[in-house]
């Protein structure tokens, strides 16, 4: 496919999510705004996926 980014959503991201690098993903970014319950990661989880993929596609417009 070339030279195609790719982007990962993550729940969460932890310190040695680097290795993702290795596998070809270019970006990983953790749907999750801080320390939270995974109760209520679950329960917030639409808004949170929506939210980082808005802010993520804001930052990939901003490049090209």
């Amino acid at each position: 496919f070339g030279n195609i980014p790719v982007i990962a959503l993550a729940g969460s991201v932890s310190e040695d999510s680097d290795i993702v690098h290795e596998y070809g993903i270019d970006a990983l970014f953790s749907v999750v705004p801080g320390v939270v319950s995974l109760e209520n990661a679950l329960a917030d989880a639409d808004e949170n996926l929506y939210r980082t993929a808005r802010n993520v596609a804001t930052l990939y417009k901003m490049s090209v």
